[in-house]
């Protein structure tokens, strides 16, 4: 089960509460970061390495006050595809991270056209089948917003993924996204021009929303593996959502998964002022955005946020 679907719809949260269920194996921040030796069953919740990540974590508290309450980390926590394909150098982690225009563009269409992006899918298999070699789990469950400027790559790997996609007003991604990423690059550097990052990111969401309206269209994606979920239905009620994901894919939920996932959502509130942000900041044009999204909005009804 692959979660895709933009940046800051909601994906953390999803896939934080599916990982709740043991039928689930995802892959966690500290086996992704340090993946040899493959984790073992017997210790893989007490493996010297989980402290290590959490070590390594605490870093961006003192650098980037305040970054969790915008994105939730933690080495016990279930990590991205996307740290999985940097280590093939093939990642959106690369761009968010660090000022490079050039290797956005390269990634977004030029690695796509080469065969670079596909090479990277297969790599993430290999990287998969070495942490689930001596700690196997029923079922896989992955999570990268990125998968959706490449779902082609990824459904050539893994063609009976179910997918969950989750939905958006894309004016609104492009205003919180431009502040996430400005405030993640201040990891890295005291020069963060928000009104560049605001652009650049919002020609990859654009892009990103026709394409998942391609895949549909062209049958890439079967309308049988894949259950759509607007952002504003799971943060009113994640565990009915939970619940029709499960329905559709023809999964049990048993009452000890369902009773996690409601010890989480209690352990882990969402801050709810915890990220402001406002479309202004982006320096783009609300009218062209919506103009350039009416397809993607129209084809899987998602109603604006911004006025």
């Amino acid at each position: 089960m692959v979660i895709v679907g933009q940046a800051r719809t909601g994906t953390t949260l999803l896939f934080d509460l599916l990982a709740q269920d043991r039928a689930h194996r995802a892959p966690l921040t500290w086996e992704v970061e340090v993946p040899l030796p493959p984790p073992r069953t017997q210790t893989y919740y007490s493996d010297p390495r989980i402290d290590e990540a959490e070590a390594l974590i605490s870093v961006t508290d003192t650098v980037i006050p305040g970054f969790r309450a915008i994105h939730q980390l933690g080495g016990r926590l279930a990590q991205e595809c996307g740290r999985i394909l940097g280590s093939a150098f093939t990642s959106t982690i690369f761009a968010n991270q660090y000022r490079v225009p050039s290797y956005l563009r390269w990634w977004l269409h030029d690695a796509v056209r080469d065969g670079h992006v596909a090479a990277a899918y297969t790599w993430h298999r290999r990287f998969l089948e070495v942490l689930q070699s001596e700690h196997p789990g029923e079922r896989w469950l992955l999570k990268w917003p990125s998968h959706v400027w490449t779902l082609p790559q990824l459904m050539g790997e893994y063609p009976d993924a179910l997918l969950v996609q989750t939905h958006r007003d894309v004016a609104t991604l492009v205003a919180s996204n431009t502040s996430m990423v400005a405030a993640l690059r201040r990891l890295y550097s005291d020069d963060v021009d928000r009104d560049e990052v605001g652009p650049e990111f919002a020609e990859l969401l654009l892009e990103g929303s026709e394409r998942t309206v391609d895949v549909r269209l062209d049958g890439t994606v079967p309308a049988g593996q894949v259950v759509d979920v607007p952002f504003a239905e799971l943060m009113a009620d994640p565990l009915a959502t939970v619940q029709t994901i499960y329905d559709r894919f023809g999964f049990e939920l048993p009452d000890p998964a369902r009773a996690r996932m409601a010890g989480f959502l209690r352990d882990n509130p969402r801050a709810a002022s915890g990220h402001s942000y406002t479309f202004a900041d982006t320096g783009l044009d609300l009218a062209d955005v919506r103009a350039r999204t009416a397809r993607y909005a129209k084809y899987f009804d998602v109603a604006p946020e911004l006025g």
